[in-house]
């Protein structure tokens, strides 16, 4: 689990123009990365706590946070941007995220439209068992 996980990471670094420097290393952007990846799919959790709880069957529930993401990604919208953006902050030092915060908010978004179920399943599982 932990490779896909870096490998969901790697994904979207590439989509990026985010690249190792010698004070922030490789290892870090991804955890960084994946840091974000979760912290967005615990935002989704908590919105749609009450379809998930009503839900049994864990085919409908990656469903459902599929079609979410994907939602989200297509829309582009202030918010969508502004609360991605908030998390980039938290988890890069202040110079990275002035210098990347756009092209990484841009290729989170991007790999949300092209998210396929079994790398949400991989999500829920980094999320509760990681």
């Amino acid at each position: 689990m932990r490779q896909k996980l870096e490998d969901i990471a790697n994904k979207i670094v590439q989509k990026s123009d985010l690249k190792p420097t010698q004070n922030f290393g490789s290892v870090l952007i991804i955890l960084s990365v994946i840091s974000i990846v979760l912290t967005i799919i615990r935002i989704i959790q908590e919105c749609n706590k009450s379809e998930l709880s009503k839900m049994k069957n864990t085919h409908d529930i990656i469903d459902l946070y599929s079609k979410e993401i994907k939602v989200l990604s297509s829309k582009r919208g202030f918010w969508t941007k502004m609360r991605i953006k908030k998390l980039i902050r938290k988890e890069l030092p202040p110079d990275l995220y002035e210098q990347y915060h756009l092209s990484l908010t841009n290729s989170i978004i991007e790999y949300g439209q092209d998210i396929t179920n079994e790398d949400i399943k991989t999500l829920l599982e980094g999320l509760y068992y990681g």
